[in-house]
């Protein structure tokens, strides 16, 4: 059975489904994904500056790696260590529904 009131909650929240990084990071975490350059301006970066596309590609892969280990804190190993105690639930992280929606909503 589907709880349409909570599909309706989420729907209001989230019009859109959540599933790139960018998207993890931007509603998980409440941080700026782009924060160290977007990811489509690097072809721009080597063409325009090729001696400093390096260091400014460097620092967005840096950036991404500590969103990614942030994501996999809150969603992931804060989750296991908290089910292992039997305590997690949904509403232990407000990430959690990150998650839900990020699949197609399915539960």
């Amino acid at each position: 059975m589907v709880d349409l009131a909570r599909r309706l909650r989420g729907s209001v929240l989230f019009p859109g489904p959540v599933f790139g990084l960018e998207d993890q990071v931007r509603l998980g975490l409440g941080q700026d994904p782009d924060r160290a350059g977007a990811s489509a301006a690097a072809a721009w970066w080597m063409a325009s500056d090729p001696e400093q596309a390096g260091d400014r590609l460097r620092a967005k892969l840096t950036a991404d790696l500590e969103d990614l280990a942030a994501l996999h804190g809150m969603l992931v190993a804060d989750g296991v260590a908290k089910a292992g105690r039997g305590a997690a639930t949904k509403q232990d992280h407000p990430g959690a529904h990150v998650t839900e929606m990020g699949a197609g909503g399915a539960e």
